[in-house]
């Protein structure tokens, strides 16, 4: 499928500031299932930028702005062509990191409670084990924006029962870890979603497959993956710093559109 996508944020402040550095992670990049055919990248006011890359491989851009401003805008479009394969292979960072729970990830008594009750009845082949997994944390919780912050920990999010899709991550990633299934958090972009949307990526066997606990369904063409990681700290979209006392408030709007095929 080819997908085009549109990912704008923009911070407004109340008062004019300087010296902004702003550090990017919404380029998307090649993977075994999906392929970038064009992306670009505006900023204004003009600033100056330059494209690095994690120790994950993610894209990133770090951009400065000196002169005072009152605003910052970035717009990322282009197209994808998705659904190349199932999975993508294994790579990058020893099977270590992403067996190992994180401060978000970390399993408490809640976590570990719902992780003995769905063990019972899990399948042992490690894919059907995720999606069980999986099934199990969108039942668990209720999606509801505004009851977690980026800093909610999956325990924190488990123990209210509400939360939105980084806390389901979060949550999938703990259970999985304890049941010592390597597993990475994803950000990325699907169609129907008005902001960017996160979902965990499983190995089975040497292969990463991509499953979303938050609608309870497998990450398919319809998705557009931008980064993993460890968990949210590893994959955030867009951070900064600035000069100045103002306060700011953000934007963030996300389109993915399907190019209708050639008749």
């Amino acid at each position: 499928m080819r997908l085009t996508f549109r990912y704008r944020t923009r911070v407004d402040f109340d008062s004019p500031v300087t010296e902004h550095h702003l550090l990017l992670s919404c380029l998307p990049r090649n993977f075994d299932n999906q392929r970038v055919e064009t992306v670009d990248l505006i900023l204004a006011p003009n600033a100056q930028w330059v494209e690095n890359e994690d120790w994950c491989g993610n894209r990133s851009v770090y951009a400065y702005l000196a002169e005072e401003h009152a605003y910052l805008e970035a717009l990322v479009t282009g197209s994808c062509e998705t659904g190349l394969a199932p999975q993508t292979q294994w790579e990058e960072a020893p099977s270590a990191v992403w067996r190992v729970a994180t401060e978000r990830t970390t399993a408490g008594p809640c976590i570990r409670a719902l992780h003995q009750k769905l063990a019972q009845s899990a399948p042992e082949t490690v894919y059907e084990r995720v999606l069980h997994f999986s099934q199990g944390v969108h039942e668990a919780m209720r999606y509801e924006p505004g009851t977690t912050s980026i800093h909610t920990t999956g325990e924190e999010a488990l123990t209210s029962g509400r939360g939105v899709c980084q806390d389901y991550a979060h949550i999938l990633l703990a259970l999985l870890r304890r049941d010592g299934i390597p597993a990475r958090y994803v950000v990325g972009l699907m169609q129907g979603e008005g902001s960017s949307h996160a979902w965990v990526e499983a190995n089975c066997k040497g292969w990463w497959y991509g499953f979303d606990p938050t609608n309870c369904l497998l990450a398919d063409e319809s998705y557009i993956k931008i980064s993993h990681g460890r968990d949210y700290g590893d994959c955030v979209v867009s951070r900064g710093v600035f000069r100045g006392k103002a306060n700011q408030t953000q934007c963030i709007e996300v389109s993915v559109q399907p190019v209708p095929e050639a008749q």
